[in-house]
């Protein structure tokens, strides 16, 4: 379950792990660039770099670090296509 707060963030709810995660608003954009772009890495980095107004390299960086803590949590895996 996600829920957005007023200021942004992000609160993920694992029922499987039974806690909740939450994220700064950087953190949202980038769940949400991913859910948009069909978990594909490569589609959000497009939706990120045009809602934030930079390069897709940019964007790729700062997805690229959201995701290895996404994975760390136990929140998504990725596999060799990103």
């Amino acid at each position: 379950m996600a829920y957005i707060h007023k200021d942004g963030g992000l609160e993920l709810y694992s029922q499987a792990h039974g806690e909740s995660l939450r994220f700064d608003p950087s953190g949202a954009a980038v769940w949400i660039a991913l859910r948009q772009g069909d978990g594909r890495c490569r589609n959000a980095a497009d939706v990120l770099a045009e809602s934030w107004g930079t390069g897709t390299a940019e964007a790729t960086v700062e997805l690229d670090r959201w995701v290895s803590v996404f994975c760390e949590a136990g929140l998504m895996f990725t596999t060799e296509e990103r």
